[in-house]
């Protein structure tokens, strides 16, 4: 089951983690994966989103997962003040394969839906990804391409 191979992966996870970031012990870490571990799981609990909205005559459809074991990290740049509005970010998407596992399984859910009738009738066809990128029988190595060229964080700005 899943449920009980990833709550046996997460001390190896933590430990990744750990020397990844100096300074953080990987029973820190475990403690927090674990936490993860139980929400994740939780059938009561959305661990992934698939949000569709309408621009013009396009249906736009985005897939992410609310709850990833990735851990990335925000450093600045130097102590040096013009470097403190540009530190260095390594989100680490999918650093954890049960993460890449999660995202492709949703994005498949999603994918799906418009794949087939009576859904099918109203599409004309993808854009992005296209058919050649992500034809409807997919392998997992095109899947995760696809993750990983279009997976990315969005940047908070201030006024």
């Amino acid at each position: 089951m899943p449920h009980r191979s990833t709550r046996a992966d997460l001390p190896t996870w933590a430990k990744e983690m750990a020397s990844a970031t100096p300074g953080i012990d990987s029973t820190a870490f475990e403690r927090i994966l674990e936490v993860q571990h139980d929400l994740v799981f939780n059938p009561d609990i959305s661990a992934g989103e698939i949000v569709t909205a309408d621009s013009d005559d396009t249906l736009v459809t985005g897939v992410w997962s609310l709850l990833p074991f990735s851990r990335g990290s925000v450093h600045l740049r130097s102590l040096n003040v013009e470097d403190v509005d540009r530190p260095v970010i390594n989100p680490r998407f999918f650093s954890v394969p049960f993460d890449m596992q999660y995202f492709i399984a949703v994005g498949r859910l999603a994918y799906n839906f418009w794949a087939r009738e009576p859904v099918k009738n109203i599409v004309a066809g993808f854009i992005s990804p296209d058919e050649k990128t992500l034809p409807p029988d997919a392998t997992q190595e095109q899947w995760e391409s696809f993750a990983r060229t279009q997976s990315r964080s969005r940047p908070i700005r201030s006024v």
